[in-house]
């Protein structure tokens, strides 16, 4: 629940990628002063996405994109070992989770999501099925903006 204080204080020790913004905070927060705004309003940080069709809805993606267009973001997945495999009932380390059929994977006894079952590949192509992102976007969000946030040079 950090503020934004305490993000210009992360910033200025170094801080420059919001990991999963959206999601390991609260289901409530508060409206003004919450860490979703505070990195929004902070040029340093690029938030990275989880576009998988379940960590974020539509009009979040879009808001945070609106928000940071000129400041970049990128895209990622925390993909488990439970890509690929059919729907059922599996351990995540010592975690009971379900696999459903469209893809959700949650802990067995609750609606909390367990990492993602989509691969990078699926997350950039559930992002450009929402239609609002040209192929030179789609390849920043994918890869550019990726290696550049790592102190690496695209080659493309």
């Amino acid at each position: 629940m950090a503020t934004y204080s305490d993000f210009r204080i992360a910033v200025d020790a170094g801080l420059r990628l919001g990991t999963h913004i959206g999601n390991g905070i609260p289901a409530e927060v508060r409206r003004h002063e919450n860490p979703i705004f505070a990195q929004l309003a902070i040029p340093e940080i690029i938030p990275s996405l989880i576009t998988d069709g379940f960590h974020l809805p539509e009009g979040f993606i879009r808001a945070i994109f609106a928000a940071k267009r000129d400041h970049g973001c990128l895209v990622i997945s925390d993909q488990t070992h439970l890509a690929g495999m059919p729907p059922g009932e599996y351990q995540l380390g010592v975690t009971p989770v379900v696999l459903e059929e469209d893809g959700f994977l949650h802990m067995r006894d609750e609606p909390y999501l367990a990492g993602s079952s989509r691969t990078m590949a699926e997350c950039m192509e559930h992002l450009n099925g929402l239609g609002f992102l040209d192929d030179n976007q789609l390849v920043d969000l994918g890869y550019r903006n990726p290696l550049k946030a790592l102190g690496r040079a695209p080659t493309i």
